[in-house]
């Protein structure tokens, strides 16, 4: 399991790598957070740790950047010297997983982590994701249309969940190209278009009442019937 480290305290960042490791736990970390954006886009880790009180920035933004770009597919674990109980559920309530209160402890530092990794596996072991009339086989990365496969390539159905997980939700082209393709949003492709107009297809969007469009210089939505 990959685990992102953000920490502008030196001797604390590698204090926590240090930690994870001795675990098993391979560790990436970076002290800025435009590092650490990088960091998660190229190396997409399973959950973070996150420092509340950054000079660039704070915690919260960074974690709600997190939760636009990648839903609860990442866990996320704040570090923090704020021990007032309105932080803490301010944190929990922003999408925090966890909270640990600095001075950290080793052993409630890896306790907090193991428990939130059991979480993380159970998300991940749920195997169908049903959106109305369509099923989405997460192992096996398949979709089907009531009950009917669809021939999707993988990227196709990269694609399809990221959408599904976000439907109703205008999704900004970078943000698709991060989820699915791991790429900087910056990167100049038509790449996203064009799979968004052929899954729109494949989908057959006509016959369900779900609607995939494409917004001009703002990005796409999938949208859900209207009950």
């Amino acid at each position: 399991m990959r685990v992102g480290i953000l920490e502008d305290d030196n001797e604390l960042r590698q204090t926590l790598s240090l930690w994870l490791q001795q675990e098993g736990y391979s560790v990436d970390s970076e002290q800025s957070v435009a590092g650490f954006f990088h960091l998660i886009r190229k190396n997409r880790p399973d959950l973070v740790i996150l420092d509340w009180n950054l000079p660039e920035s704070s915690g919260l933004e960074v974690l709600s950047w997190i939760r636009a770009e990648y839903g609860y597919g990442i866990g996320v674990v704040f570090s923090t010297a704020r021990s007032a109980q309105a932080d803490v559920v301010q944190a929990l309530k922003a999408g925090a997983d966890e909270y640990l209160k600095k001075p950290l402890s080793r052993e409630e530092t890896l306790a907090r982590v193991e428990a939130l990794k059991r979480r993380i596996v159970g998300r991940k072991s749920v195997a169908i994701e049903e959106f109305g009339p369509y099923q989405l086989d997460v192992t096996r990365k398949n979709l089907f249309l009531n009950g009917e496969p669809l021939q999707l390539t993988r990227k196709e159905f990269d694609l399809a969940l990221y959408l599904f997980q976000n439907h109703d939700v205008l999704v900004r082209r970078d943000q698709v190209l991060a989820a699915v393709w791991g790429q900087n949003g910056n990167i100049a492709t038509r790449t996203v278009d064009n799979h968004v107009s052929r899954l729109r297809r494949k989908l057959k969007t006509e016959t369900t009442g779900w609607r995939l469009n494409a917004i001009y210089q703002q990005g796409y939505r999938l949208t859900s019937p209207i009950e």
